[in-house]
């Protein structure tokens, strides 16, 4: 008989958010290294990419890291600034939908990928379910940044962001494998 209360424990080290507040409020304490998490954000330039600076920086230190359709041009002086390695920052731009998804796939299915940020817009279900399953086979982290609204199915970890002022965002954790607890953090933005 399962329990729901009786969620399993996770079994993988996590990577750091590099907010405290936000690692005491997820499972894990972190990141999951593998598999599909959701920002959502009510407008773009909210600070959404500033929640993953930490993780970001400290995956750039060892692997490749992918941004894919950013909506805005990536400001390298800003992510020098924040630690990243820029050598082993990659932008891509795909036209297509289909082009955006492939990239993903591909990215999350390689093993010299950390992270892999993204920006798809719409995206089908079956499709959400492909990049689940190469986010596990590439042992890869998949950060799907969505305008609110329309939620992703099948993600490990599932976060909303909102601008509280000028320098906090509130980030609720809507859901997140291995607890059915939903909770909120402030975070400087």
């Amino acid at each position: 008989l399962w329990r729901g209360g009786r969620m399993p424990k996770p079994s993988k080290a996590y990577l750091s958010t590099g907010f405290d507040a936000l690692d005491a409020a997820l499972p894990g304490g972190g990141w999951p290294h593998s598999g599909l998490v959701e920002i959502l954000y009510p407008e773009i330039g909210l600070g959404e990419l500033s929640l993953l600076a930490p993780s970001l920086a400290a995956l750039s230190q060892q692997q490749m890291v992918v941004l894919v359709r950013p909506p805005l041009s990536p400001y390298a002086p800003a992510l020098a600034q924040a630690d990243v390695t820029l050598s082993r920052l990659i932008w891509v731009s795909p036209k297509s939908n289909q082009d955006c998804w492939w990239v993903m796939e591909t990215a999350l299915r390689s093993t010299a990928c950390g992270m892999v940020i993204a920006w798809p817009g719409r995206i089908p279900v079956d499709q959400v379910r492909r990049l689940q399953v190469s986010a596990s086979e590439g042992q890869t982290l998949g950060v799907l940044m969505r305008p609110d609204g329309g939620t992703a199915p099948n993600v490990h970890l599932r976060l909303r962001i909102r601008r509280n002022n000028v320098q906090t965002c509130q980030v609720d954790i809507e859901k997140a494998r291995g607890t059915h607890r939903r909770s909120s953090v402030v975070l400087p933005c």
